[in-house]
């Protein structure tokens, strides 16, 4: 693309306007962040068009860049707290039910404790921050392996918390807040 004839960059951004947005609100990012991350990335590829060589290749170009920032924006909020953090943690959290919030993270500590070795090595070390391709080649593991024993232990760690709570989520399926199913469950 030649980034002296705008006209051709310009329709190209316009179009693919849209799918950006799509493929960063599918990855998880809250509306606000997709919106902000599809601005950020037609910028950078506005001010980088000269780098297409070729017009085809123009849509992998874009997203590549696209791979990249949300990548960026990940690393970046990697500090916020999960809402399995803010559970494990919750005796810091206020709430109406301290005392449930509390025992709930005493009861996921337990259950992370129960799972197989091998699912507890994975969950543990993602929960401490490590990223699945750093947990791979520590263990000298193929990363698909690591990625099903971390599906797997999130998939039995959920199915005992369910087992006890009431789970609210919101629009993206994130946890926001929840109750014991019976008053007894966490006696």
């Amino acid at each position: 693309m030649d980034a002296h004839d705008v006209s051709p960059v310009c329709t190209f951004l316009r179009e693919e306007g849209p799918g950006l947005l799509r493929a960063y609100f599918r990855r998880r990012a809250g509306w606000a962040d997709a919106e902000d991350l599809a601005q950020e990335t037609l910028i950078k590829a506005w001010r980088r068009c000269e780098d297409v060589a070729e017009a085809s290749r123009a849509r992998a170009w874009l997203f590549q860049i696209a791979r990249r920032q949300f990548a960026d924006h990940c690393r970046e909020r990697r500090e916020v707290p999960t809402p399995v953090d803010a559970a494990v943690s919750a005796e810091a959290c206020p709430s109406p039910a301290p005392a449930f919030r509390r025992e709930l993270g005493h009861r996921l500590r337990e259950d992370l404790g129960a799972l197989p070795e091998e699912q507890r090595e994975v969950v543990a070390a993602l929960l401490d921050g490590e990223r699945q391709v750093e947990i791979a080649r520590r263990l000298a593991m193929p990363l698909s392996t690591i990625k099903s024993r971390a599906q797997r232990g999130r998939q039995r760690l959920l199915e005992r918390a369910e087992q006890r709570c009431v789970f609210e989520r919101d629009a993206f399926g994130r946890v926001v807040d929840c109750e014991p199913r019976t008053p007894a469950c966490c006696a």
